[in-house]
């Protein structure tokens, strides 16, 4: 049984939950500064298998209280807090019961307002996350100097299948792609328009330039299951690929690479379409974000 909620402009007297699987209360205000109230429901939703709280306003005390209430919901597979500013700074207070291991599949932390020491719980936390498959960490800028030890993390995550690292302000030495493997991408995203749940942000997370090309040196190797790759919105990556090593081409089943809006130059497009001959690429994807040319992608798709 499942109960979406969300964007229903509830109150607190809604509030009441049953026996449920699946919670989705996510774009509601009344959750802010009334979390305490569903922990005090949680010992009869301990089968919840999806918990979802995206932009609900969780206030410091809702956040420090919501590791509460994961600790009383083993069975929990799904868990996103995206858009809750106050979760910066608190992740081991939030996460903690996920220490002892967790059965969590998708873990979504956009633009949580995560600080490096968030970022490195996260790479001690990975390793006991055996069952993640999708891992969001998008629109997080103070992380980069933590980004090492989350790459030591994802290589414990061998079921990893969806990376996004949207809006991270990776550098062209941030990722090493495609160098003389065969690889299927299908589709292939060099240019895709943002999709309107992206919220791509014009100012970035500064990475040290080299900081990020550890994530992709020393994860890769791990992740040959990982499906799609999300580094779009990363505006200083142009010009990194040409004369990249063979690192992408580790990702034997990676079927999305999303790059739109990283001002990739036509040597990069040149540089990934030799290593992608079989790629196929949708026609309806934009090319303006990235400034890609004609003369690299006609045989391949068309500016729109």
């Amino acid at each position: 049984m499942s109960l979406d909620l969300n964007s229903c402009g509830l109150t607190a007297a809604d509030e009441k939950e049953t026996d449920l699987e699946e919670l989705d209360v996510s774009w509601n205000d009344f959750v802010s500064g009334t979390l305490h109230l569903f922990i005090e429901q949680m010992q009869q939703v301990h089968k919840l298998k999806v918990l979802r709280l995206s932009s609900c306003g969780l206030t410091s005390e809702d956040v420090q209280t919501l590791g509460d209430a994961l600790e009383m919901i083993p069975e929990l597979e799904e868990l996103s807090l995206s858009w809750n500013s106050k979760v910066g700074g608190k992740l081991p207070q939030v996460l903690r019961t996920f220490q002892k291991g967790s059965k969590i599949q998708t873990l979504e932390l956009v633009d949580c307002a995560l600080t490096s020491q968030d970022g490195e719980f996260v790479g001690h936390l990975l390793p006991k996350l055996h069952s993640l498959e999708v891992f969001d960490l998008s629109i997080n800028r103070n992380i980069g100097s933590s980004l090492d030890i989350i790459a030591q993390g994802l290589k414990s995550t061998v079921g990893l299948k969806v990376l996004k690292l949207h809006s991270c302000g990776l550098s062209p030495k941030s990722v090493r792609l495609l160098e003389g493997q065969h690889i299927h991408l299908t589709p292939l995203l060099l240019c895709s328009p943002p999709s309107p749940l992206t919220f791509p942000l014009p100012h970035n997370m500064n990475l040290r330039t080299g900081v990020g090309t550890c994530l992709v040196d020393g994860a890769f190797a791990s992740l040959d299951v990982l499906r799609t790759l999300d580094l779009s919105c990363n505006k200083d990556l142009g010009g990194g690929f040409e004369d990249a090593p063979a690192q992408l081409a580790l990702l034997k089943h990676l079927e999305v690479l999303d790059l739109h809006q990283c001002s990739l130059t036509a040597d990069d497009v040149a540089s990934l379409m030799k290593q992608s001959q079989t790629a196929v690429i949708k026609k309806e994807e934009a090319m303006a974000p990235t400034f890609c040319t004609t003369s690299i992608l006609g045989p391949f798709l068309s500016l729109t």
